[in-house]
C-alpha cells in the first residue's frame, strides 16, 4: 500500500497486510506501518477510532481482527520492543485518547510541516505517544511539575509533534544545528497570540533517567530567547536523578538573571517571597544589603563590575537554595522556565 492509502480494512486487505508484514525486513516495517497508519488518519480517521474502540462487527470483520491489526501496526510504527510489553499494550487505548482530543496532529505518522523546522520526523518512539496521552488523561488536575503550575493540555489546546528548534545563532543570526521537541503543546494567549510549550519525552526501562547535554539545555535557552517557545518540560515514565535535576535548575537560574539583568524591579521582588528566618540567614544577607536597596545599588553611577557580579552571585544563592522564590518570581514576570515531571504513565 502507498503512502496516504485508505485503511478500511476488509478482508482482502487484512491478507494483504498481513503477509506485507510478515515477509518485510523489521527495518521496513516501521516505515510500511506509518504509512498504512497515516492514510488512514487522514483519509478516515473515524473509522479508525471505531477500530480503537473494539466494535462487534465492521464490514464482515470482528473489531478484534481489525483492533489486532492496528495495534501491531502501531507497535512497529514507533518501534516494537522500545517499551515493555505491558506498555506496548496500552498504545491503541493511548491512540484513541490522542485522536479523540485532536483528529488531526501533525507529526504523529508523517513528518510534521517545514515551518517546524529542518530535518523534522514523526514519531518515533512509543513513550511519545503514551506521555502525551498520559497528560491528557490527567485532564484539569494535569501532572505535577518542578514549575509553579503543574502541566496540562486544556480542551483548547492544539497538539503536534516532532518539533526542531535551532540550538543557536550565529553572528549573521542564521540558525545552526537543532534540538528537538517530542511534542508541542500550542495554547491561545490572548486574542491572536499563541504560546507555545515543547515537551521531551525521556524513557527508561530501568531506573532513574540520567543524561542531559548542555547543548540541548542552551538549545532551549535560544528557543525562549528568540521566541521559539514560551516553556519546556522534561517528563518520563520513572524519576530524573538529581545530577539532571540540577543541570536544569542551573539552566532556569541563568534564565532567570539575564532577565533580571534587563528589569532591576525583579531585584526587590526576591524579598517579598522570603520567610523572616531566611531574611535573617547570614546567607541571604549580602553586605551591601541587597535586598533593601537593590535598585539604588544598581543604577548607581559608577558600580563597579564586581559589585553587580556579588549583588548576582548573592541572588544566584537564594534562587538555589529556595526554588519557590525562582517559581515564584518567574511566574510573576512571566519568564520562561523548563519544568521536569516525573512518573507520567498513561493508565
Amino acid at each position: 500500500m502507498s503512502e496516504g492509502c485508505n485503511l478500511i480494512f476488509t478482508e482482502k486487505d487484512l491478507q494483504q497486510v498481513e503477509k506485507s508484514l510478515a515477509v518485510e525486513k523489521e527495518s521496513e516495517k516501521g516505515q510500511r506501518a506509518r504509512n498504512i497508519l497515516n492514510g488512514t488518519l487522514k483519509n478516515n480517521v473515524n473509522d479508525l477510532i471505531q477500530i480503537l474502540s473494539r466494535p462487534d462487527t465492521i464490514t464482515g470483520i470482528t473489531g478484534d481482527e481489525r483492533y489486532n491489526v492496528v495495534k501491531e501496526l502501531l507497535i512497529d510504527s514507533l518501534g516494537r520492543g522500545k517499551v515493555f510489553i505491558e506498555q506496548e499494550n496500552k498504545l491503541p487505548s493511548a491512540l484513541k485518547t490522542l485522536l479523540k482530543f485532536q483528529k488531526d496532529p501533525s507529526g504523529l505518522f508523517d513528518a510534521p510541516p517545514k515551518h517546524r523546522g529542518p530535518g523534522a520526523e514523526p514519531m518515533k518512539h512509543p513513550y511519545e505517544l503514551l506521555s502525551t496521552s498520559a497528560i491528557i488523561q490527567k485532564g484539569q488536575q494535569g501532572v505535577n511539575s518542578s514549575l509553579s503550575q503543574t502541566l496540562r493540555i486544556y480542551p483548547t489546546d492544539r497538539i503536534d509533534f516532532g518539533a526542531k528548534l535551532p540550538s543557536k545563532y550565529g553572528l549573521s543570526t542564521k540558525k545552526l544545528n537543532t534540538i528537538e521537541a517530542d511534542t508541542i503543546i500550542a495554547r491561545k494567549s490572548g486574542l491572536i497570540d499563541m504560546k507555545l510549550i515543547g515537551i521531551d519525552a525521556k524513557y527508561s526501562k530501568s531506573g532513574s533517567y540520567s543524561y542531559v547535554s548542555d547543548r540541548q539545555l542552551e538549545g532551549i535557552k535560544s528557543a525562549f530567547r528568540d521566541g521559539s517557545l514560551d516553556q519546556f518540560h522534561f517528563i518520563t515514565n520513572q524519576a530524573f536523578t538529581s545530577g539532571f535535576k540540577n543541570a536544569v535548575e542551573k539552566a532556569n537560574i541563568d534564565i532567570l538573571q539575564n532577565r533580571m539583568k534587563k528589569d532591576i524591579s525583579m531585584y526587590k521582588e526576591v524579598k517579598n517571597y522570603l520567610s523572616m528566618q531566611e531574611k535573617k540567614l547570614n546567607s541571604y544577607m549580602p553586605k551591601i544589603n541587597i535586598l533593601n536597596d537593590i535598585s539604588l545599588k544598581v543604577n548607581k553611577a559608577g558600580e563597579s563590575k564586581d559589585h553587580n557580579r556579588s549583588i548576582n552571585k548573592k541572588i544566584g544563592e537564594i534562587l538555589t537554595k529556595n526554588k519557590k522564590v525562582m517559581n515564584k518570581i518567574a511566574s510573576k514576570y512571566n519568564v520562561s522556565q523548563i519544568g521536569i515531571s516525573e512518573k507520567v504513565n498513561y493508565k
